[in-house]
């Protein structure tokens, strides 16, 4: 599978017409990472992010004893990193390669030049960055 069919299958930009995926691709950069590799840590500013395409990936913190607390695991088709998109903090977690991870890496400045250009993107984004607000809500909670 090429990258522009490959970022088609991102839900974040399914249905896109493919001009629009080629104009996309342009700004991915293909990423590997084999298993326990970090592809960004807690804490650091953020390069932009990472729209996984094979591979499984955890996102993890830590909790106020120090010790690491698992967030989410994702996979294929899923962002990492969407929350410094937001407020450009330092990333809010980590993130680890589990298995054999491969990803598209899209810098900030072209996805907040996508997102002024294409503004259905912002829109498409709200119910990945809801879910994981709730998911880190309920892990501060157990």
């Amino acid at each position: 599978m090429n990258k522009i069919e490959c970022i088609g299958r991102i839900p974040l930009f399914q249905g896109f017409p493919r001009h629009l995926l080629r104009k996309i691709s342009t700004f991915c950069v293909e990423r590997s990472y084999g298993p326990g590799d970090l592809l960004c840590r807690e804490g650091t500013k953020g390069l932009g992010l990472f729209f996984i395409v094979e591979g499984k990936v955890e996102i993890f913190g830590s909790a106020s004893n120090g010790k690491e607390k698992r967030l989410a695991t994702l996979g294929p088709g899923e962002v990492v990193g969407e929350m410094m998109i937001l407020d450009r903090s330092p990333r809010s977690a980590s993130a680890r390669a589990l298995d054999d991870v491969t990803c598209y890496l899209m810098p900030e400045w072209d996805f907040r030049r996508l997102l002024k250009a294409y503004p259905e993107i912002a829109v498409r984004l709200l119910p990945t960055l809801a879910g994981r607000i709730r998911a880190m809500d309920k892990a501060m909670l157990s």
